[in-house]
């Protein structure tokens, strides 16, 4: 039997489309701050290095990347 994906609700979500980088990763840094530790934050992009740039955050910073 196939298993579906988990669907996660974020608890807050940032809008960083048309930004290029570092700014993705520095607005993320910052709403991270603002939350308690087993919140979840989405983080929309377009910048194509995004996805690297948060990978690489998160295993510097010990946050779990979902998605």
């Amino acid at each position: 039997m196939a298993e579906w994906p988990k669907v996660v609700n974020p608890d807050r979500q940032i809008d960083c489309t048309g930004l290029f980088c570092p700014l993705p990763i520095l607005r993320t840094s910052e709403a991270m701050t603002q939350m308690l530790a087993g919140e979840v934050l989405e983080m929309l992009s377009d910048d194509p290095a995004s996805d690297a740039d948060v990978r690489r955050w998160a295993q510097r910073t010990g946050h779990e990347l979902l998605a």
